[in-house]
């Protein structure tokens, strides 16, 4: 072995006659070991020896593990203040004394707030990619941009709140693959991969990180204790007991269930094996617990046992399988037998109260923080499309494909206009048909009628046309008998047919203390209405009704828009708009693409240019409809937006901002998860 851990003279006697057999050329490099220590990584990033950017993590385990063996979290959990700042101002001396300009990583070596170096690389560790999607910071973008000259942001990220969750990696080993190894822990490495995941802390964190490294959870109740040193056993005290509470049957091997006993802990006694008997492989034990002779083998080899924690009397190396070693035979015989082992002190004690926060970590919910990424993803609710058009003659396959084009777009939910009056029985039609086929949650607006209203949660308003007002007196009547929950829905044809129109459905509404909402506005007379409208509610007091609005937002980016009254009377009087809706959509003439998928990436763009927040863009496609209309809520249901990323439609110049996208040859879709 190239590094080993020396106890006695004896065995530094032995490690240095094998090093004279391998090479009398190169000296070997003897460092002082601290027991009881804490290891901790730095990576960082510097620019002319000025240090520009560090993460500090620490390792579970006691230093002594293989850096690449070891549990590491970030960010640190156990670190005082004190350390902290001790490590940040010995990585900036180092920075400054090399004159670093890259990134590099430091070891330390910690106790009692003393820190020491291990080691310094000047280089990209294995741990860049997992601090960089911890911090939400690319540090080896920042280094490349450092060695190159380029310009760049120190500490990024200075100003962001601290995360409320944190990232556990773990290594994953091979033992079962190779055959004789022993399956402990020690200076040298022997992981072939390692996971990261992670939680909204370090339990939870560590749990999904193991079980995706294939670690076999246990199924039972059996657990099997053997530790060695004394003062491990003490550290193991709580624990132990620990699972007792939890409800664990715990069995202990000689000398651990002798001192566990002794503390008023409950364990089955279970005898080691002989090598014999080892090698021979046990034979079919009696009742679990019936003899204090049933041997370790037994237990290991007939899958009594669901948990075997074996803390070794001293981690010195890996022994080879020429050596049988008992306590080498039952790890062995644990790893051949596919029964969960745990040779390392730390990690039994981290693992055993993970368990008992999370008992079932196969129903640990999936989190925003679950999926990080260094570029700029912002997650919004799944939208609202309040005024999406399918005609009464819509086949399955027309709604199949509509209801997917909004999804495509971002909108989880769609509420069915229509741009006439139609027959009672087309609208039912059309609801049957949409319930069968709809690719995302829908709602319906139904047509202003006696006994309107009736159709359940399905129907979220009531539509008003302005071929209605050639009856004002049954107008009068229904504005009067219609339900108070739901809002009366003056539809485009009213909107833009005439401004005096609308006033007079304003002043019915206003009337009867009903609420309105007025869709697809499409002109300034008929937002200066509206404006007055709303600032009558606003002084009128709460029992006064309430008047909101949408437009299409594709009319926001027509060409030239200099040149076009109605975009920039959309931009003035932006305020007055409550929600954007597709409306009635016959997709681009130019690129035959639905203004669906269009929508959102086009609101980004202006969010990019400065003319938007993102969260304007959430407010009236998700906030200010799901308010207006009372739509049930989507907990699970989100959309991922990326603002880093690039959007073009077709031959356009390209514009920054997009949604998550997958593959298209026409437009970017976004990737709307629901679960």
């Amino acid at each position: 072995a190239a590094m080993n851990v020396v106890y006695t003279p004896d065995d530094l006697q032995s490690y240095l006659s094998e090093a004279v057999k391998v090479s009398r050329e190169f000296p070997v490099v003897i460092s002082k070991f601290i027991m009881e220590a804490k290891e901790i990584e730095v990576d960082a990033v510097a620019k002319d020896g000025k240090l520009v950017m560090h993460v500090v993590s620490e390792h579970i385990e006691n230093a002594g593990v293989h850096s690449g063996d070891a549990t590491i979290v970030q960010p640190a959990q156990d670190l005082s203040d004190l350390t902290l700042a001790r490590l940040e101002a010995a990585t900036a001396k180092i920075a400054d004394a090399l004159n670093v300009t890259g990134p590099f990583n430091i070891q330390y070596i910690a106790k009692d707030n003393l820190i020491k170096v291990i080691e310094c690389n000047l280089r990209a560790s294995r741990s860049f990619p997992f601090h960089s999607k911890v911090v939400g910071v690319d540090m080896i973008e920042m280094a490349t941009k450092a060695m190159l000259g380029l310009p760049f942001t120190p500490y990024p990220n200075a100003k962001q709140p601290a995360p409320k969750h944190c990232a556990i990696k773990v290594p994953q080993f091979s033992f079962a693959r190779l055959q004789g190894a022993d399956p402990i822990l020690g200076v040298e490495m022997a992981s072939t991969g390692e996971v990261a995941c992670f939680g909204r802390d370090k339990y939870e964190a560590y749990l999904k990180s193991l079980i995706s490294t294939g670690f076999k959870m246990p199924k039972g109740r059996n657990v099997l204790i053997s530790v060695g040193p004394y003062k491990e056993k003490m550290e193991m005290l709580p624990t132990v007991r620990r699972l007792h509470e939890l409800g664990y049957k715990v069995f202990g091997t000689p000398g651990t269930a002798d001192f566990y006993s002794e503390h008023d802990i409950p364990i089955v006694f279970v005898d080691l094996m002989d090598e014999g008997a080892a090698a021979a492989g046990g034979a079919t034990p009696p009742a679990v617990g019936s003899s204090s002779d049933i041997s370790v083998s037994n237990y290991l080899t007939n899958n009594l046992i669901d948990l075997y924690i074996c803390l070794p009397s001293k981690n010195r190396y890996r022994r080879p399988a020429s050596y049988m070693s008992r306590g080498y035979v039952t790890r062995r015989l644990a790893v051949d037998s596919q029964v969960p082992l745990i040779t390392n002190v730390k990690i039994a004690k981290l693992f055993v109260e993970a368990m008992s926060r999370y008992p079932d970590p196969a129903s640990l919910p999936i989190a925003p923080y679950d999926c990080i990424s260094s570029a700029r993803i912002v997650r919004v609710p799944g939208l609202v499309n309040v005024s999406f058009g399918l005609t009464r003659a819509s086949t399955a396959a027309d709604v199949s494909a509509r209801t997917g084009q909004a999804l495509a777009g971002g909108f989880t939910s769609v509420c069915v206009a229509h741009a006439a009056r139609g027959s009672r029985g087309g609208e039912l039609a059309l609801r049957k048909i949409t319930a069968a086929n709809a690719r995302c949650d829908f709602a319906f607006f139904e047509g202003l009628a006696e006994g309107a209203g009736a159709g359940g949660e399905a129907v979220a308003g009531l539509e008003v046309w302005a071929g209605d007002l050639s009856d004002m007196g049954r107008l009068m009547a229904l504005f009067s008998a219609a339900p108070a929950s739901l809002p009366l829905i003056v539809a485009g044809a009213a909107a833009g047919s005439g401004s005096s129109q609308l006033a007079a459905l304003l002043y019915l509404g206003n009337l009867f203390r009903r609420r309105v909402h007025v869709t697809q506005v499409q002109c300034a007379e008929d937002l200066a209405l509206i404006r007055a409208a709303k600032e009558r509610h606003a002084g009128a007091g709460a029992g006064a009704a309430r008047v909101t609005c949408d437009i299409n937002p594709m009319l926001l980016f027509a060409e030239p828009a200099a040149a076009n009254a109605t975009t920039a009377a959309m931009w003035e009087n932006l305020d007055v708009i409550d929600c954007f809706a597709t409306g009635v959509d016959g997709g681009s003439k130019e690129t035959d693409v639905s203004a669906l998928t269009l929508v959102l990436p086009l609101l980004l763009t202006a969010a990019h240019a400065g003319r938007l927040a993102v969260a304007d863009i959430v407010a009236r496609m998700y906030t200010n409809p799901m308010a207006i209309l009372g739509l049930a809520s989507q907990p699970d249901s989100h959309v991922e937006l990326d603002l880093d990323r690039h959007w073009a439609l077709l031959t356009s110049r390209p514009k920054p901002g997009s949604v998550h996208t997958l593959p298209s040859t026409k437009a970017i879709r976004p990737r709307t998860t629901t679960r």
